[in-house]
C-alpha cells in the first residue's frame, strides 16, 4: 500500500480558475473540466487501499457536494484542515480515517510534520525532521526540509498527488536546519 500527499485541491472554487490560470497552473475553462481532470489523475495514482494525506482546502462547496467528490476518490483519506474547509460536518468524519489541524507522523527513522500552513520551525527539524504543508500554491520555498505539497506546486503541472517516498527522497537532499536557526 502506497502513501500520497496533496493539498489545495479547491474543488468547487470558481475563483481558483482565474487565480491559478494567471499563475499557469490551472488552464481549465470550467469547474467541471478541472474536477474531471483531478479526479481522473487521483484515481489513476491512488488505489483502493492506498493512504492519502489531504493537507487542507479540499473543497469550497457544501458537505453534500463535497461528499459527491469524496465518493469518487480512491484511498483511505486523512484530512488536515485548511482555512477553507468550512464544509466539515459531524457526518463528514465517516469519510476520513482521521481529521486533524496538525499531524506528526513517524516514517521509519524520519519524523514528519503535516499542517496546512508552512511553519518556520517544526518539531525535531534540527534532527532532520520534514514538514509537508499547503496553503501557498507554490509561492513559498522555506529553508530546510520543508515542502509545499499543493496540487499547484506539482512539477510539470500534472495534477497528480505527491508520492510519499518521492517527497522523502527529495527532502533528504535539503539541508538540516539548526535549532533556532533563522529561517528567513
Amino acid at each position: 500500500m502506497a502513501k500520497f500527499v496533496t493539498s489545495d485541491n479547491h474543488f468547487f472554487h470558481d475563483k481558483i480558475l482565474k487565480f491559478q490560470k494567471e499563475a499557469g497552473t490551472r488552464p481549465f475553462e470550467t469547474l467541471e473540466e478541472m474536477h474531471e481532470k483531478m479526479i481522473t489523475r487521483w484515481n489513476a495514482t491512488v488505489k483502493e487501499y492506498d493512504t492519502v494525506y489531504m493537507l487542507g482546502d479540499f473543497s469550497f462547496a457544501s458537505w453534500d457536494k463535497t461528499k459527491d467528490i469524496l465518493y469518487q476518490l480512491n484511498g483511505e483519506k486523512h484530512l488536515i484542515l485548511g482555512n477553507h474547509d468550512q464544509w466539515i460536518k459531524p457526518e463528514s468524519k465517516s469519510f476520513f480515517a482521521s481529521i486533524n489541524n496538525y499531524f506528526e507522523y513517524r516514517h521509519k527513522s524520519l519524523h514528519i510534520t503535516m499542517c496546512h500552513y508552512p511553519l518556520a520551525q517544526w518539531n525535531m527539524m534540527q534532527y532532520g525532521a520534514m514538514h509537508f504543508h499547503g496553503h501557498t500554491h507554490g509561492n513559498y520555498h522555506g529553508k530546510g526540509r520543508i515542502m509545499d505539497v499543493g496540487i499547484d506546486n506539482r512539477p510539470n503541472k500534472d495534477y497528480n498527488l505527491w508520492d510519499w517516498d518521492e517527497l522523502i527522497e527529495l527532502l533528504l537532499t535539503k539541508e538540516i536546519l539548526k535549532h533556532h536557526e533563522n529561517t528567513n
